[in-house]
């Protein structure tokens, strides 16, 4: 959708036909008129704040998501961006915007997301319940073959008792491991004691110093919420394990009524100083986009161990403990 608007008065002059076709508006009914004419009064003073806004500035403006209510097509998912057009005297005489519709865009990210938190469920419930059970039993076995070899005064019995402890071992990794990958505790306690779990496999997983740190009560949040604050903490201790080479990795949550902040820290390597660009790779998009789908802000930035720092911070959803 490309529309241009007067400067002066935010009224429409130019109007595409992909734009027709996306509000379900003829070009006639929306020539002179506002935003004002045809949307709700939240989007109509969303848009003419961000008008106004690029008026002002005198640069491009980039909305990455506003939704608008359309006339027959409902509400729609746009990526918008405005731009001044001056005069002779470098004074705004027309805003110049161009609208991408994003909602399958949307739609999709979300389900991608959904298909892959399923698989994390599955995969973990398969490690928990068909693996590790089956090396449980493996490990009981090899534990009472160890015992009747050394009953028996056999020489083989220490290699025995080695297979059995290392067999044992196997059944720990794997079951913290499931727990990784489908956090109970966070169904079952919600995120404060999930990310004290995540915390402690942490370190017995990588053998590196993870702390959490809750200075206070934080309210329980939505379910959806708090599973997307856990795969951010997770992500960012993967990336301070993986990337950053870090020692120590600090996981702190703090929130109340207002809004809920996660800060994941480390003393790696961290983010160059100088970066021109934000830090790419797919987990950090992913990270981005759960804290889009709270309605939150994620940053990447040194943190107060010298290494990396992944801060988001989201609006507060609490709810009911539950009885």
């Amino acid at each position: 959708m490309i529309f241009v608007k007067d400067a002066r008065d935010l009224r429409f002059v130019l109007f595409n036909k992909a734009g027709e076709d996306l509000l379900g508006y003829a070009r006639a009914d929306l020539i002179g008129r506002s935003d004002n004419d045809f949307f709700t009064r939240e989007e109509a003073g969303f848009f003419i704040k961000m008008d106004r806004e690029v008026l002002q500035r005198g640069t491009l403006l980039d909305i990455p998501e506003e939704p608008i209510h359309t006339r027959t097509r409902g509400i729609r998912m746009l990526h918008t961006k405005k731009i001044p057009i001056l005069d002779d005297a470098g004074r705004p005489r027309f805003l110049l915007g161009i609208s991408e519709d994003i909602t399958e865009q949307k739609r999709l990210e979300k389900e991608v997301l959904n298909i892959s938190e399923r698989e994390h469920r599955r995969i973990g419930q398969e490690l928990h319940d068909g693996l590790g059970q089956q090396l449980a039993g493996i490990a009981f076995l090899a534990e009472a073959l160890a015992a009747r070899l050394s009953d028996r005064k056999i020489p083989e019995s220490d290699e025995a008792a080695r297979v059995a402890g290392a067999v044992s071992q196997a059944v720990t990794q794997t079951r913290d491991l499931a727990r990784l990958l489908y956090p109970v505790e966070l169904e079952s306690h919600g995120l404060t004691s999930a990310l004290q779990e995540l915390a402690s496999h942490t370190r017995k997983m990588f053998a590196v110093e993870c702390d959490f740190l809750c200075p206070g009560p934080v309210p329980r949040q939505e379910k959806e919420v708090e599973g997307h604050l856990f795969r951010i903490a997770q992500e960012g201790v993967s990336n301070a394990v993986r990337h950053s080479r870090a020692r120590r990795i600090v996981v702190e949550l703090t929130g109340d009524d207002r809004r809920v902040v996660l800060k994941v820290m480390d003393d790696g390597r961290g983010f160059p100083v100088k970066r021109k660009v934000a830090p790419s790779g797919m987990g950090m998009a992913i990270m981005r986009y759960r804290a889009r789908m709270m309605k939150g802000t994620i940053d990447f930035q040194r943190g107060a161990l010298g290494g990396a720092m992944v801060l988001c911070a989201v609006p507060s959803s609490p709810v009911e403990s539950p009885p």
